[in-house]
């Protein structure tokens, strides 16, 4: 988690807006802005642990915030979640 976990708090603390509970993890709402660093990061993520899953998206509109999906199938991926999530 070290220096990863230390990007994601990074990103949380500059374009947070909102998180929210999904089935199986964590919507994270980020501002406008966000699309590139949330999507380097979630792809480098995913690489790493295979038990979890992420979906950005940005809201179709101009100004729209971006959204991160991240999920587990597993239930240990829940912890994990929750760190990234800053839960």
């Amino acid at each position: 988690m070290g220096e990863r976990g230390d990007e994601w708090r990074e990103l949380r603390d500059a374009w947070l807006v909102r998180a929210e509970a999904v089935p199986d993890g964590t919507r994270l709402w980020l501002a406008a802005g966000a699309w590139e660093a949330a999507d380097d990061l979630a792809r480098r993520e995913a690489e790493c642990c295979g038990f979890l899953d992420f979906e950005v998206a940005a809201e179709d509109r101009p100004g729209g915030r971006v959204r991160v999906d991240i999920t587990s199938p597993v239930p240990e991926g829940r912890a994990v979640i929750a760190a990234l999530a800053g839960l």
